[in-house]
Formats: C-alpha cells, structure tokens, sequence
C-alpha cells in the first residue's frame, strides 16, 4: 500500500524497511538534519561531502579514484 505522508515526524524510529522515492523535481526527497548512525551498510549511487568527512576505519575503493584538490 502506498501512503503519501505530508507530515514531519519528530523522535521517528523504523524498523524494518523505510523507501522513499520520488522525482528529481522534488528534491531533496529526504533531508536529515543532524547525526545518522548504523550498524549495517549505507548504499546509494552517489555519494557528495560537501563538507569535512572523517572516515574511521579502513576506506575501499572499487574502481577508479579521481581526487581534483591536493590532499595531506
């Protein structure tokens, strides 16, 4: 069943599964402010830190790594 939610919803907390999807005119189909943890994996085809990131276990990279700025 598809439900159309027009609602914020403060403290949400889903279990199971949780699709959001929509067309590029609505973005952004999903804003989260502040922190978002897991204990599982995050997926998605593109990923834009637009700010710092730390990265506090090891980082894979599969396929080709294009770095445009200098790094330290």
């Amino acid at each position: 069943t598809q439900t159309t939610l027009a609602t914020s919803f403060n403290q949400l907390v889903v279990t199971g599964s949780l699709i959001v999807s929509g067309s590029d005119s609505e973005e952004p189909l999903l804003r989260i402010e502040g922190n978002i943890s897991s204990s599982g994996i995050i997926t998605g085809e593109g990923l834009v830190i637009s700010d710092d990131a730390e990265i506090a276990d090891d980082l894979t990279v599969k396929g080709t790594l294009h770095i445009t700025s200098s790094f330290t």
